[in-house]
């Protein structure tokens, strides 16, 4: 059996938002910045609702804008942050 190593700790966080989050605005406007200005490097972080499930990452960014389908039916909108190092921890509830 052959094993590799690797240093890369790259990893991404998914959130997705109801069309009508205010949230969505906000991940734009981060967006936009980051693109316009290259200043948009933020911390991110996601906890499970009991706590004991967490991802971080100390220098994250938003890949693309989330797809926009719009019409009658409420929507979701699908966020895709980047993180420089991406932490895991704990686990399970």
């Amino acid at each position: 059996m052959t094993r590799s190593a690797t240093n890369n700790k790259m990893g991404t966080i998914e959130v997705t938002l109801e069309q009508s989050s205010e949230d969505n605005a906000y991940l734009q406007q981060l967006m936009n910045t980051d693109e316009n200005t290259k200043n948009g490097i933020i911390p991110a972080s996601v906890l499970d609702m009991s706590g004991s499930y967490v991802a971080l990452g100390a220098e994250s960014w938003i890949r693309k804008p989330a797809d926009q389908d719009l019409g009658r039916d409420a929507k979701e909108r699908t966020w895709i942050i980047v993180c420089a190092e991406l932490e895991l921890s704990g686990g399970g509830n």
